[in-house]
């Protein structure tokens, strides 16, 4: 690759010329309680050392460098990582790995390998593609900027001092995210104690309470689950009249409904109230309910395999579920022919309620519309809420929230990969405001996070900024413009 005009006094050098692998590989068995590198301790493009172990305790056998205080240690694996640390210690490292010494300025030499330049060429060999490997032979022509001794030094302590205030920088950028999720989590706790309304509640005292609209549900909850039994009854005695070969009439069939939805009525259970026995008690005019009174169906998807298309309706996963929306920029699709033999139940609509229950368990999101179709396979629960009249928003903080969170992980199932039953989660009690309320809630919480979110993204540019600013300094270093 072309490289600058260096300053008066500066040369390029060979690498080989001005730096030596100190390749010794001893058997580690006789050195057991000496530290143990590995390109995976240490940080891409900053030479940062990561947390490590001895060799005794990663267990490991095979054969490894011996290197001592001032090598460079430099990966030749996935060059284009820019992996390389100076060591102040003895340890053994990996045989991926170069243990480097140079009759050069060791901290000048460093910072020149985890510079974009020297990482550009490690990474091509005269324009080939990305290197999953590179050589002696092929790093000993690499060519390295070489100063007088006494302008390496002095570079040296101008690129530690810039990059001292650009840790402390980051140090404080780093500290803000862990300070915006638990201002995230006071709001979402404050929100269904109801604080964030009592202002809303003092000026709107004659709103109608919770426990009427949950009467509401509960009626329209049974009445569905009687139409569905009753409509199963007339088709089974349809079907039974029709194989006998009997006529079917209008008569026939408001006798097999009727019948059905007698039959219903008495089959019936009534959800089960919510003990608030242990639970904090909730503002005048709220209630406790449970998740499964709300919906007339909590379940979860697909367990079939599905066949893989280029185009169709989409396959979500727990994956593809995250805090409040959904990322659909890793889905799988299936054919519409698999997709229309999937039971009503694997097939969520629009304002239906998304519970991952396998692995990170507990997300929520409400599916949007203008979605298209799409499936959930098993690691996605849904809470079907057709008809039901309680806020989707407020529903999906409420599933976002400390307490409903807190519930979840107590009830959570294994220990590599965590599971939420359904039916566990249907029982899980929420704290139901009244409907006037609802938007009043939603509003608050939405305003306080959708300031967080903003926080984050400036956050997020601040840290980017400061890694450019970073391979900035390391440029304008090895250009002579320190």
């Amino acid at each position: 690759m072309k490289l600058w005009d260096l300053p008066e006094g500066w040369e390029w050098r060979a690498f080989d010329e001005v730096a030596n692998v100190d390749s010794n590989l001893v058997d580690p068995a006789d050195y057991s309680e000496l530290p143990h590198i590995a390109p995976n301790h240490i940080e891409s493009g900053t030479g940062r050392l990561l947390p490590f172990q001895t060799i005794a305790k990663d267990g490991v056998t095979s054969a490894k460098h011996l290197f001592k205080p001032g090598h460079i240690l430099y990966s030749k694996i996935r060059p284009y990582l820019a992996k390389a640390v100076m060591v102040d210690f003895e340890g053994l490292c990996s045989a991926d790995m170069y243990p480097v010494s140079t009759s050069l300025d060791p901290q000048f030499l460093h910072r020149w390998l985890i510079s974009s330049t020297f990482t550009a060429q490690a990474s091509l060999s005269q324009g080939r593609t990305v290197l999953p490997k590179i050589n002696k032979k092929a790093l000993g022509v690499l060519k390295v900027p070489v100063p007088p001794l006494p302008t390496q030094r002095r570079i040296v302590a101008r690129i530690e001092s810039l990059q001292a205030r650009s840790r402390r920088a980051k140090e404080s950028l780093d500290a803000i995210p862990p300070l915006l999720e638990r201002f995230r989590q006071s709001v979402l706790a404050a929100a269904f104690r109801g604080d964030l309304t009592a202002d809303w509640r003092s000026k709107n005292p004659d709103v109608e309470p919770s426990s009427v609209l949950l009467e509401r549900i509960r009626a329209e909850r049974k009445r569905r689950w009687i139409d569905a039994e009753a409509q199963k009854a007339h088709s089974k005695a349809e079907a039974k009249a029709r194989k006998a070969g009997k006529p079917w009439t209008e008569a026939d069939e408001s006798k097999a409904l009727e019948a059905g939805r007698k039959r219903a009525e008495k089959k019936y259970k009534e959800p089960e109230p919510v003990d608030p026995e242990g639970l904090p008690e909730l503002p005048d005019g709220w209630c406790w309910a449970r998740w499964g009174e709300l919906s007339s169906w909590v379940t979860y998807g697909f367990t079939r395999p599905m066949p893989h298309v280029d185009e169709g309706p989409r396959i979500l996963t727990a994956k593809n579920v995250l805090d409040g929306r959904l990322d659909l920029t890793r889905t799988h699709r299936t054919t519409t022919e698999a997709y229309l033999a999937l039971s009503e139940k694997d097939r969520p609509q629009p304002g239906d309620l998304l519970i991952t229950k396998d692995g990170s368990i507990g997300r929520p999101c409400v599916v949007p519309a203008g979605l298209g179709p799409f499936c959930i396979n098993q690691s996605v629960a849904v809470v079907w809420l057709r008809g039901c009249p309680v806020n989707r928003d407020y529903l999906q903080l409420t599933a976002a929230s400390p307490a409903t969170q807190r519930a979840i992980a107590l009830r959570a199932k294994g220990n590599a990969i965590q599971h939420l039953k359904i039916t566990d989660f249907a029982r899980l009690p929420l704290a139901l405001a009244p409907s006037a309320e609802q938007e009043a809630v939603v509003l608050a919480v939405s305003g306080r996070l959708a300031s967080a979110r903003r926080l984050s993204k400036l956050q997020a540019t601040g840290s980017s900024g400061l890694t450019r600013l970073d391979k900035s300094v390391l440029a304008s270093a090895f250009r002579g413009e320190l």
